[in-house]
């Protein structure tokens, strides 16, 4: 992807965000319809399965220089979000999903945000300060990883408990910070065998297998 037109500047994101905090707080229709279009799923991706597949190891750098490895990961609980920062609802679902790190990064919980463009490190590490982005922040800019995930969509978000399977997913934008979704990771995390799966709630739309 190229630099032009594919990335907003820090300060429009900003902006960008807040008006559409407000709006999401104020129950804005127009915020409400992006939410509902942004998770519609997408009947092309051919993404992993919940419940039967191991998320794939892989390796990238990170806005903080570090190279890491999803199996770096064993033995935590880990959201792996796929965003950009052209991709409106990404953008919306960051300071939900900064209030859910916060909520649970103290109980074995890791969020990677992996962004899929190839910019500039310092446009990424721009734009991720803008938004107080508190979690790693990976960098796959030739796609591999998102080729290698099926990802045709975004956000698109996997969450893959300790042992490395895809316990759950959701395609498009999720309430990340709202009461019933993160009683729902909980409940993955604290007792995986009396979540029903198949039928993960994710605010009021389901995670699906697939």
């Amino acid at each position: 992807m190229s630099d032009n037109g594919k990335f907003f500047s820090g300060k429009s994101a900003a902006i960008f965000v807040l008006v559409a905090a407000l709006g999401y707080l104020a129950g804005s229709s127009e915020v409400d319809r992006m939410v509902a279009e942004s998770r519609k799923p997408n009947e092309q991706a051919k993404t992993l399965a919940v419940g039967t597949s191991k998320a794939m190891d892989f390796t990238l750098p990170s806005l903080d220089g570090e190279m890491v490895s999803l199996s770096s990961m064993r033995g935590k609980w880990v959201m792996l979000n796929f965003w950009a920062t052209w991709c409106a609802p990404c953008v919306v679902e960051i300071p939900m999903l900064n209030n859910l790190y916060e909520k649970l990064k103290e109980e074995n919980f890791e969020i990677l945000a992996v962004n899929i463009e190839n910019l500039s490190d310092e446009k990424i590490r721009t734009f991720a300060s803008d938004l107080a982005m508190s979690f790693p922040v990976l960098l796959d800019k030739n796609q591999e990883i998102q080729r290698l995930y099926g990802i045709k969509s975004l956000p698109y978000t996997y969450i893959i408990d300790p042992d490395g399977n895809v316990v759950a997913k959701a395609d498009g934008m999720r309430e990340w910070d709202s009461k019933e979704v993160v009683d729902y990771i909980r409940g993955l995390m604290n007792d995986p065998a009396n979540i029903k799966r198949e039928s993960a709630q994710f605010g009021s739309f389901k995670a699906y297998a697939g």
